[in-house]
């Protein structure tokens, strides 16, 4: 059985490019750190992520979780996703597997696609929440029908398997190749496999 995981580097990455911030150059960190200061929220989630990765701010986990929470409080949307990360994996905060699970259904239903797979992640390993192949498919749907590539791959996987759904070769290769064309190389190793 396939095991879909986290992996948090990258998606640490994926969460910034996802809150469309270009990097801040360090002339701008004094102004970054006022705003955060003031509770702006992509200001609080900019020094949560240099906390995070230390760049530009001593690495810091404990503080970069607090400030991140405190722009996922905010309703920042990706500030949400990494709270959820944060608390899946521990980082910074005590890991508490039904917390993860619930920033990411607070970010699945605002219609974040990362959220949405997220969420679907979870109800398909069953973190902080029973596993459920029926909710999982329906998030993965959701998140792959937005474009997706690792919903998409992940979609092709539970139509391939008949999790959640009645096994169907012809739409998973579909999926495979919709994550295979965006470049996911998981979408095309696995739509190469199918096809043999």
């Amino acid at each position: 059985m396939l095991k879909i995981k986290a992996v948090s580097l990258a998606l640490v990455g994926l969460f910034f490019v996802s809150a469309n911030a270009a990097a801040w150059v360090d002339e701008d960190l004094p102004v970054t750190m006022v705003l955060a200061d003031a509770g702006v929220d992509d200001a609080l989630f900019e020094m949560g992520i240099r906390h995070y990765q230390g760049d530009g701010a001593e690495q810091n986990y404990t503080k970069a979780f607090s400030m991140i929470n405190k722009s996922a409080k905010k309703d920042y949307i990706p500030a949400q996703n990494l709270v959820g990360l944060m608390y899946e994996e521990g980082t910074g905060v005590k890991k508490n597997p039904r917390a993860a699970f619930e920033w990411y259904e607070i970010s699945a239903k605002q219609g974040s696609s990362l959220g949405q797979h997220r969420l679907a992640t979870a109800y398909y390993n069953g973190l902080g929440i029973e596993s459920d192949y029926a909710k999982a498919f329906e998030w993965f749907e959701k998140s792959a029908n937005q474009g997706f590539d690792l919903a998409q791959h992940d979609l092709g996987v539970m139509y391939n398997n008949g999790q959640g759904i009645a096994k169907n070769k012809v739409k998973a290769a579909e999926w495979f190749s919709k994550s295979c064309s965006t470049g996911n190389k998981n979408g095309c190793d696995a739509k190469e496999r199918l096809s043999q």
